[in-house]
């Protein structure tokens, strides 16, 4: 069933609202909401004082009394409300009712208590249902000048009819081509023309109800516009679209050549790879993502249709799909101290060198006792080249470690305790072979000490003699006992550095002797002005 709503003109409020009921009556002046389209009514007719509407269903309403008093027919479809008008503002009936479109029923109802009439707007569209003919003017008289306008009027309206048609045929696809607007412009222009036309001959009609229903209809004409070409090439794809395929298209190409010069970087780096490669490598990588991702998203919005589109929507998802299987993985750095060799390389290079610097000091060790004999030189020899085993032993260690985890890594790291065991089994010397000239020079240093040392103590008695003391000779004994505690220490670094035994001890215990010797020159004050100072001071 229909919901049939009655409001009042005169309060505004809703005097009934059914859906179960398809004939009601009329007690005041009211609008009658029927919520039906216009497509779906058939006819209206008038029944004495009854309005009859018959639905395209079968089904009909029927309001009692409705032209006893100021009623009015209004249809509601969803948001969308016509005004039913069965008049004209004279009162006298219509050849055709009129859908009047509005967005509220508030200009049909009384306001102060003044009727609809003087609000009302003009009439907006004809109806296409004809109103019964028991309810026309039977006065209306038609000469050769009238006959001659309601063909012209006719004849506006189905060359509007004609160019709506072409409008929308054009319009079904969506899409408007430069033979689809100059189709429509033309077709436009005919239903201009013939519009103009029959204006013309409307004009010399004299006022009247005829002249007046015949200017509703042609006034009633809906404005035809002509859309935008959106298709130029005609090849039935919305330019817009083709814009998007190109920029999809382009995305792709890009990430493609992303691909392409990341994998040639990689490609001519020969496998060596340092920490500025790898940072580069790294951020050419996340371009090629980030251009993957923008293609990506470029050709999922690409509409499914029609068809050629879709095929180079499938075309262009299956490039990225195999771009991406394809994958580029970024290696990681070998080449840490940025050398050209790789670390595996520079690693090994350094154990080998570890393991000829300990055959080195196994050698020289073999030397040092091959006649029995050990000198101080052969002790300190040894002890450098065992040094320097370990430092490049100990630098090859470190350079293993940094290497990533592996077999090969496994493979050198096994090798460094080796080593070490075949270093740490050298053993340590002792000289049991010195040499005489040492032991001379230690002696020769611990006498040159004792003259430096001879020579402050005479300073010092010189200086003291006279009971006078000058600021010269404060200085000059200062620099002799500096010059012969410098001697002395020299004899002490010789004497330590010989071998041990009785002829080392018998030097070692004279140097504190000596030291007390000199500690105990006192240091003097000056005491003794030299006039000459004085003056030049003054």
């Amino acid at each position: 069933m229909v919901n049939i709503k009655v409001i009042s003109k005169d309060s505004h409020n809703i005097l009934s609202e059914t859906t179960t009921q398809d004939s009601l009556s009329l007690v005041e002046p009211s609008v009658v909401i029927v919520g039906v389209s216009k497509e779906s009514i058939s006819s209206i007719k008038a029944d004495g004082l009854d309005a009859v509407v018959q639905l395209n269903d079968g089904q009909t309403i029927t309001i009692k009394d409705f032209f006893a008093a100021d009623n009015t027919l209004v249809l509601e479809d969803g948001d969308k409300l016509l005004w039913v008008q069965f008049t004209d503002e004279t009162g006298a009936f219509l050849n055709e009712v009129v859908y009047n479109p509005m967005s509220e029923i508030k200009p049909l109802l009384y306001k102060d208590g003044v009727p609809a009439w003087a609000w009302i707007p003009p009439l907006a569209a004809l109806g296409a249902l004809n109103f019964d003919k028991s309810i026309k003017s039977s006065n209306d008289k038609h000469d050769t000048t009238l006959e001659s306008a309601e063909k012209a009027v006719k004849d506006a309206v189905d060359a509007y009819q004609k160019a709506k048609d072409k409008l929308d045929a054009a319009l079904k696809d969506g899409l408007i081509t430069p033979t689809e607007k100059a189709e429509i412009e033309n077709t436009i222009a005919e239903a201009e023309k013939a519009k103009q036309e029959a204006n013309d001959k409307l004009n010399a009609l004299a006022d009247g109800k005829q002249k007046n229903d015949l200017e509703l209809q042609l006034n009633a004409l809906p404005e035809l516009k002509v859309p935008p070409i959106n298709d130029k090439n005609e090849n039935g794809i919305a330019d817009d679209i083709e814009a998007a395929i190109d920029d999809a298209e382009q995305a792709v190409k890009d990430a493609q050549d992303k691909y392409d010069a990341l994998e040639k970087d990689i490609e001519g780096k020969g496998g060596i790879i340092n920490p500025e490669d790898k940072s580069a490598l790294d951020k050419s990588k996340e371009e090629l993502d980030a251009a993957i991702k923008e293609a990506e998203d470029l050709v999922n919005a690409l509409p499914d249709q029609p068809k050629s589109v879709q095929d180079k929507k499938d075309q262009l998802t299956e490039d990225l799909n195999n771009l991406k299987a394809s994958g580029i993985t970024v290696p990681e750095v070998n080449d840490q101290d940025s050398n050209g060799i790789d670390d595996f390389t520079a690693a090994a290079g350094l154990l080998d060198e570890a393991k000829a610097a300990i055959d080195t000091a196994q050698t020289e060790h073999a030397a040092a006792i091959a006649d029995g004999k050990v000198t101080a030189q052969e002790v300190a020899d040894l002890a450098a080249k065992v040094e320097a085993a370990q430092n490049k032993l100990n630098e090859a260690k470190d350079a293993i470690s940094a290497l990533p985890e592996g077999s090969a890594k496994d493979a050198l790291a096994t090798e460094v305790p080796v080593e070490q065991a075949r270093l740490d089994g050298i053993p340590v010397l002792d000289a049991n072979d010195v040499n005489e000239d040492d032991f001379t020079a230690a002696a020769g240093l611990l006498d040159e000490a004792k003259a430096a040392i001879d020579t402050a103590q005479t300073e010092h008695a010189a200086a003291i003699a006279d009971g006078k003391v000058t600021a010269q000779e404060v200085a000059d004994l200062a620099a002799k006992v500096e010059a012969a505690q410098n001697k002395l220490n020299e004899a002490k670094d010789a004497i330590s550095a010989l071998p041990e035994g009785s002829a080392k001890d018998a030097l070692a215990t004279e140097v504190p002797v000596e030291q007390a010797r000199l500690d105990g020159i006192p240091v003097l004050d000056a005491n003794d002005v030299n006039e000459d100072d004085f003056t030049a001071a003054a």
